[in-house]
């Protein structure tokens, strides 16, 4: 057994063939993506924005029902119910109901006994949309449903 020494010309890095390695992503693998994420965003985006339309309802609802109460008390203590909100001691609507609905109250004193209701009328996303309820504790809201529909 011999052993034969390399010729001088070849060298041990031009006979090792080097394969480039793929770094990065291709354009379709790319465009799949997109594509999955415009999917998922057309499912879920109207199903949120269901979702913050009904909790402003409630809020609204939750809101009205407040004033309700305090229009009883009010009419306790001083035999008559309040024209305003400043009158039941609000100064301010909470804020997931004043950039949402603008509250109101009627005071109806020509009948006896007296009755009122109290209106949140919608504005922006939730416009024509209305919530009342009255001094018999009668509600109604969207599409005749109470707040929470």
């Amino acid at each position: 057994m011999y052993v034969t020494a390399p010729k001088p010309h070849q060298r041990k890095n031009q006979t090792v063939t080097a394969k480039r390695s793929q770094n990065g992503f291709t354009l379709i693998e790319l465009m799949i993506v997109v594509v999955i994420v415009a999917i998922l965003a057309a499912v879920a985006i109207p199903g949120y924005q269901e979702y913050v339309r009904k909790s402003h309802r409630a809020a609204a609802a939750q809101f009205v029902a407040d004033i309700a109460n305090l229009q009883a008390q009010y009419l306790l203590d001083n035999r008559t119910y309040a024209g305003n909100l400043a009158a039941l001691g609000i100064t301010s609507e909470p804020a997931n109901v004043d950039d949402f609905f603008n509250v109101s109250i009627t005071v109806d004193t020509t009948v006896a006994p007296y009755e009122f209701t109290v209106t949140a009328a919608g504005i922006g996303m939730h416009n024509g949309e209305s919530i009342t309820m009255n001094h018999l504790n009668q509600r109604t809201g969207p599409d005749g449903s109470w707040g929470d529909d």
